[in-house]
């Protein structure tokens, strides 16, 4: 039967779907998708570049450290060493007394003042500054004295000669007196103090008057029983007095220079501390700069490791979100058709 007033009954047409809408992040043009996609690449190159960028910082930080603490070692050991041929130049000094000797040890002091300076102005030398500054302070009462003494040195000949001049001269009043007085006994005593200050200080005796006081008292007790006139007693006891006074003086003299010598060795305990606590300290910098570029490298080692692969598994699965993102329209319009 025909259709009545001729109406249309075919099918009406099935609209297309909005591809905009049904595909994966379809609201997003191709060139945007192609923008993030460079996006996630740069986005990926940066975080590289800041990791190995903090890396590199790090190890340059630790090998900076290392070197300075190498440096500092290797002036501690020029330091010691420069000191210890000091030391050796004075045992030379005093045993040959020579200005030759003394001006090598002054020219090494000056060299030992200049490594300190170098020493201190290292960039990890700021916690050794005191021990820096007692040695400091030790080296210049050293070179204080050494030139108290190479000064006492050139003027210990005269001095010497001026002082046996007048010994000789007063043993010579007090012999003739003796001799006039007849008194054997006492001239003996006085040969034997003659002796032991002639040998003085090559004699070996630390304390010589302790034993001429002695003898000096004995020449006292035998003066004062000796069966003489009251003013030949009185005359003889001023030439004894001289001539013992005269010769302890000269005893303080020479031990008084020796004293000085001792006072090097003083100088010497107060430098030592400085010094080695100077090379310990570096050389636990140095230990502690060693150990920490070890655990730096280790370190390393898992930070590239797991930020890389971290890095990567985002890229990837960033890389693949976009990818379906780029292929999808093309599988939809496939499934249409």
């Amino acid at each position: 039967m025909p259709n009545k007033k001729g109406l249309n009954m075919s099918k009406p047409p099935v609209a297309a779907p909005n591809l905009l809408q049904s595909t994966f992040l379809g609201k997003l043009g191709f060139k945007r998708k192609l923008a993030l996609l460079f996006i996630l690449f740069a986005s990926a190159a940066i975080a590289f570049g800041t990791l190995f960028f903090q890396i590199d910082k790090k190890v340059n930080n630790a090998l900076i450290a290392w070197s300075s603490s190498r440096a500092l070692s290797a002036k501690s050991a020029a330091i010691k060493e420069t000191w210890a041929l000091i030391k050796r130049g004075e045992m030379d000094f005093l045993s040959n007394e020579s200005t030759v000797h003394a001006n090598l040890m002054f020219s090494r002091i000056s060299k030992l003042s200049g490594e300190l300076d170098d020493l201190r102005k290292q960039p990890l030398a700021g916690n050794l500054e005191k021990e820096i500054d007692t040695l400091r302070d030790g080296v210049l009462q050293y070179a204080q004295h050494l030139k108290y003494i190479v000064s006492s040195e050139q003027e210990k000949p005269k001095v010497k000669a001026s002082l046996n001049r007048l010994r000789e001269k007063l043993a010579l009043n007090l012999k003739s007196k003796l001799s006039a007085l007849e008194l054997g006994n006492l001239l003996k005593q006085l040969a034997v103090i003659e002796a032991e200050i002639k040998t003085f200080p090559k004699s070996g005796s630390e304390h010589p008057s302790k034993k001429l006081e002695y003898v000096y008292r004995e020449i006292y007790n035998k003066l004062r029983k000796a069966n003489i006139k009251e003013a030949d007693h009185f005359a003889a006891q001023n030439l004894i007095k001289s001539h013992e006074s005269h010769v302890l003086l000269q005893i303080k003299t020479t031990t008084g220079l020796n004293n000085k010598k001792i006072r090097l060795n003083e100088i010497t305990e107060y430098i030592l501390p400085s010094l080695e606590n100077i090379a310990g300290n570096i050389n636990r910098l140095e230990i502690l700069a060693a150990t920490n570029i070890r655990d730096l490298q280790t370190k390393v080692r898992y930070t590239i490791s797991w930020g890389s692969a971290l890095i990567l598994i985002c890229l990837v699965l960033c890389n693949y979100i976009l990818i379906r993102a780029l292929m999808r329209p093309a599988q939809t319009l496939a499934g249409i058709s």
